[in-house]
């Protein structure tokens, strides 16, 4: 019986629709960062050039493990010493797996992380009374919707628009991205909806590459010690980096294919960490009643509908789909990314029939009318 502190009942405001756009919460899309924006100007320039650079720091590296994979351990060591099929074969792997590497590349930066586009039938004359009332009525026929503390949509001050369930404002690039992820400084761009099945096959096409360089590589360094003499530097210098590399993309490959399977996003996850918990606003059982409840820790995630629903919902149902970084069907990038976990949405209504959580939401008489 924690929900008398944890949820009260807000003090009564105007009719919504007789409020402001800009007197409505908004979601923040980046939380406050004290190193870094209250850091001196010399500083955040330098961060600022850093990030960028990023990108090319890693085509440096790339760039110079295929030289010396190709041509100073496949053609030198193996082609010139062992098996000149062999060596060709290594470097024909090599190749396919890095040409499908920035195949999935260009895709994250080209395709972009999406950007969202309201409903024109409700966003006609935005910011105004009939605007509001008309998303109220839209949100009103949901069961479920994120919302602020007197159940009202969320809004973008930014934008000048009301944002659905998971979407935030990019600062950077100007606009709200729906599913927003977070911003990848290694490959120069953000992660959203559109690309996001694109980033996880540049991680696994990633950890792929550096695997099948270090196991390929293994085998015959030892010959090339017992011919020469000497260490080969600049094999020991590509293990060193690929090992650093491979380490740190399986961590992160696992975790963001966790991700995938409870349909979780990264900005979703750090606020669960944060005990910073959505509001929803949900329509009670057989009647047509708006409570508004917070979700607490050990509830089920708002948009798992189970791992096999959620690997599909972002890579595809065909399993071609999977490995090969080829468009998915119309149909599929259509679908919906913010459908809800029903579980949630009935312990949300079991709380509130025991008394334990939850409180009914501000409502405007014209869409009381509407939606009674």
């Amino acid at each position: 019986m924690s929900t008398a502190a944890e949820m009260t009942t807000p003090a009564p405001i105007t009719a919504y629709v007789a409020t402001t756009p800009s007197t409505v919460p908004s979601q923040r899309a980046r939380p406050h960062r004290p190193d870094i924006d209250n850091a001196p100007r010399t500083i955040r320039v330098l961060a600022g050039v850093i990030n960028k650079s990023l990108p090319f720091i890693v085509l440096g590296l790339v760039g110079y493990a295929i030289y010396v994979y190709c041509f100073i351990y496949c053609w030198t060591e193996v082609v010139s010493f062992h098996s000149r099929r062999v060596g060709i074969a290594l470097i024909c792997a090599f190749c396919v797996i890095m040409a499908l590497l920035f195949i999935t590349w260009a895709q994250i930066l080209i395709v972009g992380p999406g950007r969202y586009q309201p409903d024109e039938s409700i966003t006609a004359g935005a910011g105004d009374e009939a605007d509001t009332g008309r998303v109220m009525e839209k949100q009103a026929q949901r069961e479920v919707f994120v919302c602020d503390p007197y159940g009202y949509p969320l809004w973008c001050s930014t934008c000048q628009m009301h944002k659905p369930d998971r979407v935030h404002h990019s600062a950077d690039l100007g606009y709200c991205v729906p599913k927003m992820d977070h911003q990848c400084n290694w490959v120069g761009g953000l992660i959203g909806l559109a690309n996001y099945r694109s980033f996880i096959q540049f991680l696994g096409y990633f950890t792929l590459l550096l695997c099948f360089l270090v196991a390929s590589m293994a085998v015959f360094t030892r010959t090339y010690k017992n011919r020469t003499g000497k260490q080969p530097a600049q094999l020991i210098i590509i293990f060193a980096i690929s090992g650093f590399w491979l380490a740190l993309l399986f961590a992160f490959t696992a975790v963001h294919i966790s991700y995938v399977l409870t349909n979780t996003t990264t900005i979703e996850s750090m606020r669960y960490k944060q005990s910073d918990f959505p509001i929803f606003n949900f329509r009670e059982a057989n009647s047509n009643l708006r409570v508004v409840s917070r979700m607490r820790r050990n509830d089920p995630g708002p948009y798992d509908l189970g791992a096999a629903a959620n690997w599909r919902s972002v890579m595809g149902a065909c399993a071609l789909y999977w490995v090969l970084p080829l468009p998915l069907p119309w149909a599929e990038r259509e679908r919906p990314f913010a459908e809800f976990n029903p579980k949630l949405l009935a312990l949300f209504r079991e709380r509130y029939a025991r008394r334990e959580e939850g409180y009914p939401a501000v409502r405007d008489p014209h869409i009381q009318q509407h939606t009674e």
